[in-house]
């Protein structure tokens, strides 16, 4: 059994909202693949802290977290829609226990 977790911004680079239909269609496409998923709160995000260019960032971002048994997972989860998310703008972070 392996666990993985998806950290899923809330707003794009430029601090616009991510549509709440995006988000939806993100955790319907991991559904699909994965057959379920764990999701935090949307009221309560979590802060992801990054520093890039001598900047410092803080995100609001959701966890998913998924938890494939029995199937055989060849790719982390993240890596299965990151052209997919990456064309609707949205980027994240992904790993694995």
């Amino acid at each position: 059994m392996k666990k993985y977790e998806i950290y899923l911004p809330l707003k794009y680079n430029d601090g616009r909202e991510i549509e709440a239909e995006k988000i939806k269609q993100i955790r319907e496409e991991l559904i699909v693949v994965f057959g379920a998923l764990t999701v935090s709160s949307q009221s309560a995000p979590y802060q992801g802290t990054w520093k890039y260019g001598g900047v410092n960032f803080i995100d609001d971002i959701i966890k998913i977290e998924i938890i494939a048994g029995g199937q055989t997972v060849h790719r982390p989860p993240g890596q299965y829609f990151r052209i997919g998310w990456r064309s609707r703008g949205i980027s994240h972070r992904s790993c694995s226990h």
